[in-house]
C-alpha cells in the first residue's frame, strides 16, 4: 500500500442480464417443436405399417402334379368380375365366371359343389358344355395318389402326371387334380365337350378356375 492513498473494496459488479426473449422468437421455437412432433408420429407410422394378413393357398403343379402350399397377401383378386364360392364350412373357396351355374355337389362321401357351362350352338361356332366338380373327403382313409391310381384304372384313353389324370376322348378332354392336406383329400375334375379346335380356349378358363381354389384354415372349420 502506498503511503497517503487510501484503499476502499469495490463492491462486486452486478451480472448482466440477458435481454428479455422477443415474443416472435418464443412463438418460432414452440412451432418448429410441434412440427418436428407431428412429422415424427408420422414416419415412425409410415416405417411401421402393420404386415398384411396372408392366406394359405394349396396348388398343384401341372407337371409333376405334387401339391405345395402358397402364401399371398390377402385379399386375393385374382379375376375380376368372377364370383367367389365360400365352403360354409370354410373348408375351401373358389371363383368362377358368373355366367356358370353353381350347385351342390357329393360323390362317393365326397362334398363340395358343380359348376356347369353351357353354350348353344349359334352360326359363328359350335356348342361346348363343361362341367367342374370341386369336392373334398375329410378324414381320408387313402392317400391322394391311391385315389388318382384308381382312377387311372377306371378311365379310358387315361394317363397319370403325378397327382394330376388326364383324359382324352372323342368327346373332348378331362382332368382330375388329386391333393390332400391334413388327412383331407381334394379333387378338382373337369370335362370339356366340345370341338378340338376350342378346347384350348376352355381350358384356359378352367385352368384359372381351378387356380383359384384355396383351402382355408383348418383351424376355422366347422365355424
Amino acid at each position: 500500500m502506498e503511503p497517503g492513498v487510501t484503499y476502499s473494496p469495490s463492491a462486486p459488479s452486478e451480472p448482466k442480464k440477458s435481454p428479455p426473449l422477443s415474443p416472435k422468437l418464443v412463438m418460432g421455437v414452440v412451432a418448429g417443436l410441434i412440427l418436428l412432433v407431428i412429422f415424427g408420429a408420422y414416419g415412425i407410422r409410415y416405417f411401421k405399417k402393420p404386415n398384411p394378413v396372408v392366406e394359405t393357398q394349396v396348388l398343384a403343379t401341372p407337371t409333376t402334379g405334387t401339391y405345395f402350399i402358397q402364401t399371398t397377401p390377402t385379399p386375393i383378386e385374382k379375376n375380376p368380375g368372377w364370383k367367389t364360392y365360400v365352403d360354409p364350412t370354410n373348408v375351401f373357396s373358389v371363383q368362377y365366371p358368373p355366367e356358370y351355374n353353381l350347385s351342390k355337389y357329393s360323390e362317393s362321401s365326397f362334398n363340395g359343389i358343380q359348376l356347369d357351362y353351357l353354350k348353344p350352338a349359334s352360326s359363328a361356332s359350335a356348342s361346348a358344355q363343361i362341367t367342374l366338380k370341386l369336392i373334398y373327403l375329410e378324414h381320408s382313409a387313402k392317400t391322394a395318389k391311391q385315389f388318382a391310381q384308381d382312377q387311372v384304372a377306371l378311365e379310358k384313353n387315361a394317363t397319370l402326371d403325378g397327382l394330376t389324370v388326364n383324359i382324352k376322348g372323342e368327346w373332348g378332354r378331362g382332368k382330375i387334380i388329386f391333393m390332400e392336406q391334413d388327412g383331407t383329400v381334394y379333387r378338382l375334375s373337369s370335362v370339356i365337350a366340345a370341338p378340338l379346335n376350342f378346347i384350348p380356349t376352355y381350358e384356359g378358363i378352367v385352368n384359372k378356375i381351378f387356380a383359384s381354389f384355396t383351402i382355408l384354415n383348418p383351424d376355422d372349420r366347422g365355424k
